[in-house]
């Protein structure tokens, strides 16, 4: 038995045998005491076996003990000592245990141990949601993607060709996002909505609404692992007219682990996507694929979190041209205080290759397109509320594209927050 438990209990011996003398009680009637400094009435058990020391004390001779209505083996006596070895299950288990005097007195003592899931029964059976909101105003220096390169790679270009590129032509955007996510048990859902508007009339088309509706099933294996399937229905529109539908499957294993230092979370998840397309005239149904990798890790004692995506897969827009494959990786970076400010930075790159298209602005820069896509994000913040914050972000992207080559930055304030 460990010293500091021994201690306890033997403390408790001595204030024992004095109560006798204090409180002049009916020794005939006194049940047995029930002592253990190993388990409380409710507790969470992190290790799958556990050996709890028990004492029973009595004025009497205790003759029995049982654990779970099976008795032990003890020699009976006025104190009497018993360690139990028990296997934990996954789940909640009671363990009871009894002790009975020679005078036929009796005491009871019921100890509840959560297991594995157990610690999140009654958390998980109880519906638990929130809401998401999120407002922006940001400037777009490139909406349409216009031809365009860095200004470091334009001074390099002969000043003839510059004055065939166009002359970009930046716009505001109102970007509006709302989300209800719920969970219940093993189960969870999300429904949401974004919407995104240009300023400028002659930018209509490039507007955006977007539902989409999803759920997931989550199965635990151990304490650190699960297998999780989801799936997610979106609706797209653009410019105002419907644009198509997508019905994603994800079936995914997630490997998570906390301790005092911090949580870690490791995603590896293959999305499959069953593109509708609203013009069928011109635009084909289709699929696509992605296997992802998705790591997150935080801090709790510096409240800073990393997070990083690597992605593989395929695309496409409906059509043979708009078909490619790509291989991407984002690196984030956040700073997240409990109160005031706040900041995050990151970068990304994304690699894709078009098969189909044959037509890249030049034969000596490769036989079909290809696409170099750069992004580098900054942003500074200010927690207001617990669940509240005002910000600046800035994000620059860039593709150095054998076709369709571009730059550009939006930038812009936002709100977010839950209730």
């Amino acid at each position: 038995m460990k010293p500091v438990k021994a201690i306890c209990l033997a403390a408790a011996l001595v204030v024992l045998t004095t109560l006798p003398a204090m409180g002049q009680t009916d020794d005939a009637t006194r049940p047995p005491e029930i002592l253990t400094s190993d388990l409380v009435a409710k507790q969470v058990a992190t290790r799958k076996e556990r050996t709890v020391f028990f004492v029973f004390v009595d004025s009497d001779k205790v003759t029995q003990v049982l654990i779970n209505g099976e008795p032990q083996q003890i020699a009976p006596g006025d104190t009497v000592s018993l360690s139990k070895k028990f296997v934990w299950q996954k789940g909640r288990q009671l363990v009871e245990v009894e002790a009975v005097d020679e005078k036929g007195n009796r005491q009871k003592k019921s100890y509840l141990v959560l297991f594995g899931e157990g610690e999140k029964l009654e958390e998980e059976r109880q519906l638990a949601w929130t809401v998401l909101a999120k407002v922006a105003y940001e400037i777009d220096s490139n909406p349409r993607l216009d031809l365009s390169l860095p200004a470091a790679l334009a001074a390099q270009i002969p000043s003839e060709i510059q004055k065939l590129l166009p002359k970009l032509e930046a716009d505001s955007r109102l970007g509006l996002q709302g989300i209800l996510a719920a969970s219940y048990g093993e189960f969870s859902g999300t429904v949401g909505l974004i919407n995104s508007a240009y300023s400028d009339p002659d930018n209509k088309d490039l507007g955006l609404q977007v539902i989409f509706l999803g759920g997931t099933y989550s199965l635990s294996l151990s304490e650190t692992s699960s297998l999780q399937l989801s799936a997610l229905l979106t609706d797209v529109n653009v410019g105002g007219s419907d644009y198509n539908q997508v019905q994603t499957f994800t079936p995914a294993f997630v490997l998570s682990g906390s301790g005092d230092a911090g949580s870690t979370r490791h995603t590896f998840a293959l999305d499959f996507s069953l593109k509708a397309f609203a013009d069928t005239a011109t635009r084909t149904n289709d699929s696509q694929y992605a296997l992802r990798w998705d790591y997150s890790a935080l801090d709790s004692a510096n409240q800073d979190g990393y997070a990083q995506s690597i992605r593989y897969g395929t695309n496409t827009e409906g059509t043979e041209l708009s078909e490619y494959t790509f291989l991407a990786l984002d690196f984030d970076w956040r700073w997240l205080w409990d109160s005031g400010i706040k900041a995050a930075t990151g970068f990304g790159w994304q690699y894709r290759t078009y098969p189909n298209d044959e037509q890249p602005l030049t034969p000596d820069l490769g036989p079909v397109r290809l696409d170099n896509i750069f992004r580098y994000s900054i942003g500074v913040g200010y927690n207001f509320l617990p669940t509240w914050s005002a910000g600046f972000d800035y994000k620059w992207e860039t593709d150095l594209s054998n076709k369709s080559p571009y730059e550009r930055a939006v930038y812009g304030v936002t709100v977010d927050g839950a209730f």
